[in-house]
């Protein structure tokens, strides 16, 4: 098994406070659903597990730049600055995608009504997914320049 490699320089964004929740929480996600590839680590050439480490350092920079616990950021702070990858922009867009789904699965089969429950979840992934094209067209115009 081959694992992935950076294949892109960090490209620094500056974001809005609502941008760097979503991103937060988003990457989180990620460290918590893609850890797979931790269970074969030591089966791994050093290089490749160099590569992985990569990987989630991408992840966990991101972390670190907008602050793990949003009750501990100065509420004053109104912009983040982020490092962005190719990489972790793709784990980012799988994230995106599972938002799209995850919507998708949460919607009645018949025609009964949908619960506040659910209709807030669903509203809190449609903003984060809104808020996550924001950013990849933005991270597109930024490396494409």
């Amino acid at each position: 098994m081959s694992t992935p490699q950076r294949t892109h320089a960090p490209t620094t964004l500056v974001v809005d406070r609502q941008t760097a929740d979503v991103l937060r929480a988003e990457a989180k996600k990620i460290a918590m659903f893609e850890h797979d590839p931790f269970e074969d680590l030591l089966d791994f050439s050093p290089d490749a597990q160099h590569g992985l480490f990569q990987r989630y350092r991408d992840v966990f920079d991101l972390i670190d730049a907008v602050g793990c616990n949003p009750e501990k950021v100065d509420p004053d702070q109104e912009t983040f600055e982020v490092p962005l990858t190719e990489d972790l922009i793709n784990l980012l867009g799988l994230r995106r995608y599972d938002l799209a789904m995850s919507n998708a699965d949460r919607l009645p089969d018949g025609i009964e009504p949908i619960s506040p429950e659910t209709l807030e979840a669903i509203t809190h992934d449609r903003l984060a997914a809104q808020t996550l094209d924001r950013l990849f067209t933005t991270y597109n115009k930024a490396t494409k320049a």
